[in-house]
């Protein structure tokens, strides 16, 4: 797991700069904007971490992935499609998040086009498990992260 190194003065003094400027706005309007981006930040950290951290064993056909894969009757070529797809969806995001703390508008625009591509995605994955009659207890990650990235892509438009 990823864990920044950073001093605790350093992380208080994060802290305290970021509620001294959620104070210092100077409508209402602008401090939801500000909580907007925040929340959408914060989704489109946990949704990069998860799709990476379940597509990347299937982008490199992984035994666990290929197991998995087998025991569902699916393709390889395809759950190698899948993970590439999730993987590049994560690093969407990531650019995406990267675009707005640098300022570059456009790379913003990404990050929503991730979440897009995502949800899709999650879609497909629960129309596959519907289809092969699989039990709800094996859909629920589909349909975590299909919620998960709904959210990130609402909030992150509603930043914008």
């Amino acid at each position: 797991m990823f864990v920044p190194n950073m001093d605790f003065p350093s992380f208080v003094t994060c802290v305290i700069s970021a509620i001294m400027f959620l104070t210092s706005v100077g409508s209402r309007s602008t401090i939801r904007e500000a909580g907007m981006l925040i929340a959408a930040m914060v989704l489109a950290v946990l949704l990069a971490v998860a799709v990476l951290a379940i597509g990347v064993p299937k982008a490199l056909a992984l035994k666990s992935a290929v197991d998995q894969t087998v025991g569902l009757g699916l393709d390889l070529r395809i759950m190698r499609l899948t993970g590439v797809f999730e993987v590049l969806g994560g690093a969407g995001l990531i650019v995406g998040l990267l675009g707005v703390w640098l300022g570059i508008a456009q790379a913003a625009w990404l990050g929503a086009a991730a979440a897009t591509g995502l949800s899709v995605l999650m879609v497909l994955a629960l129309g596959f498990h519907v289809r092969q009659g699989d039990p709800v207890k094996s859909m629920a990650p589909a349909a975590v992260l299909l919620a998960l990235s709904a959210a990130a892509l609402a909030t992150r438009l509603l930043a914008m």
